[in-house]
């Protein structure tokens, strides 16, 4: 029975220690775990901060997109008015040319009218 008794004790004391490794192992557990969370809410904390910093970039893209839509708007109207201005020209140089062709067109008729003249009193 003694030996049973010694035996017993001696598990007792080791159940005892195991028991204060258990609880202090599981203590340092939960401040990993404390040291994990406050590390998570720095992270969180990160992505907010990330977060404002798109919404910034996102307004900022905002009125570049506003902007460009107004720079397009102002070269498709240039752009409408000077096919207009080049169409309006072209056709005034081709009114020109059509009255340069008709112009020429009576000179060397008058050219050859005249030659024929000259040669027909020669004969």
């Amino acid at each position: 029975m003694e030996a049973m008794t010694a035996r017993q004790s001696w598990s007792d004391d080791r159940i005892d220690g195991l028991e204060l490794k258990v609880d202090e192992g599981f203590r340092r557990v939960d401040e990993r775990f404390e040291q994990v969370d406050e590390r998570f809410e720095q992270v969180d904390e990160r992505f907010r901060q990330i977060d404002r910093r798109f919404e910034q970039v996102d307004r900022r893209f905002e009125r570049v997109d506003m902007r460009f839509d107004r720079l397009e708007a102002k070269m498709e109207n240039g752009f409408r008015d000077l096919r207009s201005e080049m169409t309006a020209r072209f056709e005034q140089a081709d009114s020109r040319f059509y009255a340069f062709q008709r112009a020429t067109f009576v000179f060397h008729s008058t050219i050859i009218a005249a030659l024929i003249g000259v040669i027909a009193t020669q004969l």
